[in-house]
């Protein structure tokens, strides 16, 4: 497990390792970086098995699609907040995300876990990218917190409009 943070972004990766796609590293990345987030998420943390199955489907998903040649890249990154994990491949354009019904047995598994994935192709590096959020409990005084935050700013609101001079408050009155 490695922290670091991004010059010029407010992002810290907590989780991040590359390898060739195996069964045994598919596993151990998994297993690994829900670990990492339960470290990272603390009480916080939610669904950890919703999240296992989502990466777990999607690095085998990558391994079909862009063979095993290329290594493979996991990150997890934490943002503003919110908590993510990127993995990305180098290979041609396709889609992890959209798979034949026909023929693919975990055709809904992603959608049904509600995890909301997100492709991306990063053509100046040729990498397919796929970021995963991980689900997070809200905060229980976040309400409380809006709430006061919107009662201070209506009193500062009023406070200021009463330093404006009179004219220009006749004005929009």
């Amino acid at each position: 497990m490695s922290k670091s943070m991004i010059e010029g972004e407010k992002r810290m990766i907590f989780f991040q390792d590359t390898k060739r796609l195996t069964n045994e590293v598919i596993d151990s990345w998994s297993e690994n970086a829900v670990k990492a987030y339960q470290k990272i998420a603390g009480k916080r943390a939610e669904s950890t098995v919703k999240l296992r199955l989502s990466i777990e489907e999607l690095l085998l998903r990558f391994r079909d699609l862009y063979g095993t040649e290329e290594p493979c890249s996991i990150k997890g990154i934490r943002r503003l907040g919110g908590i993510s994990f990127e993995l990305s491949q180098r290979g041609t354009p396709q889609n992890p995300l959209e798979t034949d019904p026909e023929t693919s047995l975990s055709y809904n598994l992603l959608a049904k876990l509600n995890l909301n994935p997100h492709y991306a192709y990063r053509q100046n590096r040729g990498l397919n990218v796929v970021t995963i959020p991980a689900p997070l409990k809200k905060r229980k005084n976040a309400t409380v917190i809006g709430i006061l935050l919107a009662a201070v700013l209506s009193v500062v609101t009023w406070l200021v409009s009463g330093i404006l001079p009179e004219a220009v408050r006749n004005d929009y009155m």
